[in-house]
């Protein structure tokens, strides 16, 4: 019967395999330059977990999850651009996940029905969906399977104790280096002990010296953790720096996204990739007082009702679960203010609520003939009502386009998604409707100087270089933190727009910032081919490849640059290996493609174009590139 509820969660969840990398998983994987090295792997483990973006200035991010960026580097190995690989694993990863539900439920309960029950809802809620199917959340799933395997461990220390302390501590260990929320785990660990092993005759100080060492071996480790991540970061937390959140508005606004977790888990249909909360300027708001009232109350009848009930212990270990397994996510300072409640945040903490709703359905089914029929008609609907969910959860990480509309139908005015779904329409080749979506992101949020950018960028595209040029400089101007990359950007439409002297001063300034140097260096090749110089552009470029031979963008505008003085077989090797270097990269396969167009070898452009459309599914040049391949079209 277990194996039946892993198949039922395996059978739902195969809607997923047919999504493809979405949002955080184009930087993290598709774009990410280092992904495709093995150096990758070891490297992460001595810096945060987005340290690729810009190497020459870290910590890139708040984050130290050096688990999580191994997983890519494996899988990159083992499924390159093959989103369903990728997923499928994280399916696999799930079932492990619902098959130590039910082990550690049939302890909790000593029921093998209720254990199966929790295990089917575990495996079936539509909350987490985010989790099992976006490739980038990876870290708490991860975590989640490693600390449920070393809670049930810690259980069942007792069969053979030696071996499964090592073996809890190490998956323990494990569980802090996929997500920081593992930190609450040895408070499970002491609560474990408090309520559930302990004899509840017995003096609390008693009760709770015997719960002290095992959580104080789980917190030595944690204690080690937060030294190694200090270490590497420079700090243990930071507010996140793109993040507007004052303190006080974060404790005003806790209780709101305690009532809405809460919501979630009685609810779990409500499930999606946005959920809006407000931010709360006060305490004495009514937005932080009556969710506070509302929790205290829920707390109170809870007490009422469990006070004289024989199963109390297990149902306050179980709230205590969910409550415990949330906090760290309640460090709403370091989250962004527009996704301070996540579905993937409540992976572990659900567990808990399974539990009691698995345990309370079994006790009304035995209380005789009618209760059995409701409870199985109640159970039956829940399943499918959780399945149906479920499946329906998962379409809206298909691709960015459905991402973003799914947030925008949930959060209307939240900026971000319109900017979003902008990024998505420009990938497809709808630069109209691009357009439209940055002006509304703009109308929303005037002071975004993001968009403002962005805005300059589609101007690059559709030829509108008048715009373009002030949306840019204005958009760059109020960038938290301008990278050489934006400045580049400015250079090219002012070179395109013949104004030399503002494209020199922008390529000089870029030169000076972190990582400048490289950046520049491909920049002024880049202006030499499209001025006719291609000969200048590949003596730059061999310089700049001996001087960072790792780089595939260096040798994917050299492959241009020869490309250009029309020695073909030698830019085919360029493009050759920038893609050993990076083989899920969409710009040397593109390329590629082209120059064998031009050279008549279309079936082998065909190949290069399908390997454009597996790393960006809607790719307008390969899509426009492959039209004009079969219908014969002449190359140009």
């Amino acid at each position: 019967m277990a194996g039946g509820v892993l198949a039922v969660t395996a059978l739902v969840y195969l809607r997923g395999l047919a999504n493809g990398f979405v949002f955080d998983d184009h930087d993290m994987v598709i774009a990410n330059r280092f992904i495709g090295q093995w150096s990758f792997l070891w490297k992460s483990l001595a810096r945060d977990s987005w340290w690729f973006m810009d190497p020459t200035h870290l910590p890139a991010s708040s984050y130290y999850r050096p688990l999580q960026d191994i997983w890519l580097g494996i899988h990159f190995q083992l499924f390159g651009s093959n989103a369903v690989g990728w997923h499928a694993t994280m399916v696999g990863l799930h079932l492990i996940a619902v098959r130590m539900v039910f082990k550690i439920a049939a302890r909790l309960t000593r029921e093998d029905y209720a254990a199966l029950a929790a295990a089917l809802l575990f495996g079936l809620m539509p909350l987490h969906a985010e989790a099992v199917v976006w490739a980038s959340a990876i870290p708490l799933p991860l975590s989640g399977v490693l600390e449920l395997a070393a809670f049930y461990l810690f259980m069942a220390r007792a069969g053979a104790a030696r071996r499964n302390w090592a073996l809890a501590l190490l998956l323990y260990a494990g569980a802090l280096f996929s997500h920081e929320s593992a930190v609450a785990f040895p408070a499970l660990i002491g609560l474990y002990v408090l309520l559930i092993e302990t004899d509840p005759a017995a003096r609390l100080i008693a009760r709770i010296r015997a719960a002290i060492p095992g959580a104080a071996a789980f917190a030595a480790e944690t204690v080690t953790y937060l030294t190694l991540r200090r270490l590497v970061l420079g700090f243990i937390s930071r507010p996140n720096a793109l993040s507007h959140l004052t303190g006080a508005q974060a404790i005003a606004t806790a209780p709101r996204v305690v009532m809405t977790y809460a919501a979630l888990l009685v609810m779990p249909w409500l499930a999606g990739p946005a959920h809006q909360v407000s931010i709360v300027t006060s305490v004495a708001a009514p937005g932080c007082y009556l969710p506070m009232a509302a929790l205290v109350s829920c707390g109170a009848i809870l007490f009422a009702v469990l006070r004289r009930d024989p199963r109390a212990r297990l149902y306050l270990f179980c709230t205590a679960w969910m409550v415990v397994a949330l906090m760290p996510m309640m460090n709403l300072r370091g989250l962004f203010e527009h996704a301070l409640v996540q579905d993937r945040y409540l992976y572990l903490s659900s567990m808990g609520w399974c539990v009691i709703a698995a345990d309370c359905g079994l006790r009304l089914y035995r209380r005789g003939a009618t209760a059995r029929r409701l409870t199985l008609s109640a159970g039956a609907a829940l399943v499918a009502l959780y399945a149906g969910a479920l499946w329906m959860a998962q379409g809206f990480w298909h691709d960015d386009q459905a991402l973003a509309l799914a947030c925008i139908a949930r959060s209307p005015g939240d900026p971000m998604w319109h900017n979003r779904l902008a990024s998505a329409l420009e990938q497809r080749g709808d630069l109209t409707g691009a357009e439209r979506e940055l002006k509304i992101s703009l109308s929303l949020d005037p002071d975004a100087s993001f968009t403002l950018y962005d805005l300059g960028l589609l101007h690059v595209r559709m030829g509108r270089l008048g715009e373009s040029a002030g949306e840019l400089a204005a958009g760059i101007k109020h960038l938290p933190r301008p990278v050489a990359q934006n400045y580049l950007m400015l250079a090219q439409v002012y070179d395109l727009n013949g104004d030399y002297a503002r494209r020199d001063a922008e390529l000089n300034y870029a030169e000076s910032l972190p990582g400048g140097a490289e950046a520049v260096g491909l920049a002024r090749a880049q202006v030499k081919v499209a001025h006719g110089d291609a000969a200048g552009a590949e003596a730059m470029l061999r310089g700049l490849a001996r001087q960072y031979p790792r780089d595939y963008l260096v040798w994917t505008s050299l492959g241009r640059a020869l490309a250009a003085e029309g020695r073909n077989e030698e830019a085919l090797a360029s493009y050759k290996q920038a893609l050993n270097l990076t083989p899920a990269a969409a710009m040397p396969h593109f390329f590629s493609a082209q120059l064998l167009h031009a050279m008549n070898r279309d079936r082998e452009a065909l190949d290069e174009c399908r390997q454009v459309l597996a790393a960006a599914p809607n790719d307008p040049r390969a899509l426009a590139l492959m039209t004009e391949i079969e219908h014969g079209a002449t190359p140009h």
